[in-house]
């Protein structure tokens, strides 16, 4: 989605991290930035896939096909046909995740779930299922995470940008706050938090020169 605005980025998880000893490890490659795009994402138009990744580590693979084996159990009964894919992956500490997202025609929406002792990798699967489930039934463009990471972008990009969000949450509202201590926009959010919204942003359309960046992250 950032792409589609006109951020070129690359990255790739060198090593998962895990509650709780954590140490994660990013590896992002961000293109030099020039201009921005305005957004439209008021509608996300049809779905053309629903993909995940359900990941182990330190763990049983059999967890990871279990969660796997659940959801497309889940989406299935629902109508949906879901491609999973099962991966084994390094970290400092056991754990397991099952990540799912749709694609369509608009936008992108994604919905995870983490495992933890004594919980079943069904009850993992459930989970993230359910939360895109709840995403599909409705008809707004983004779920609530991509929202307030949009949200940045939108207020550099020049001219009038606009989403819909499942839901407007507090982090959203906090993100907007912090956008107009810097930067005076007008911006509107339709939705009561918790609930359905729509943000719009009359951007700025500032943009400093910039370099090729490489950087590692470690939560």
């Amino acid at each position: 989605m950032a792409a589609r605005m006109g951020l070129l980025a690359t990255w790739q998880v060198q090593r998962a991290g895990f509650y709780p000893k954590g140490g994660g490890e990013v590896r992002a490659a961000v293109q030099p930035l020039t201009s921005l795009t305005p957004l439209d994402l008021s509608d996300r138009g049809e779905v053309l896939a629903i993909r995940g990744l359900s990941a182990v580590a330190g763990l049983p693979r059999r967890i990871a096909e279990r969660q796997a084996t659940q959801v497309r159990r889940r989406l299935a009964d629902a109508g949906y046909e879901a491609e999973i894919e099962i991966v084994e992956v390094e970290a400092t500490c056991p754990g397991d995740s099952l990540f799912l997202w749709g694609e369509f025609e608009q936008s992108r929406a994604g919905f995870g779930a983490l495992g933890e002792r004594g919980k079943p990798a069904e009850r993992v699967a459930d989970e993230a299922a359910e939360a895109l489930l709840q995403f599909l039934a409705g008809d707004a463009a983004t779920d609530s995470h991509l929202a307030d990471q949009l949200a940045i972008l939108m207020a550099f990009a020049p001219g009038r940008s606009v989403l819909t969000t499942a839901r407007v949450s507090q982090h959203l509202l906090t993100n907007l706050w912090t956008i107009q201590q810097f930067l005076p926009l007008p911006t509107s959010v339709e939705g009561r938090m918790g609930q359905p919204g729509r943000v719009t942003i009359d951007g700025a359309g500032i943009i400093a020169p910039s370099k090729v960046v490489t950087a590692a992250a470690h939560p």
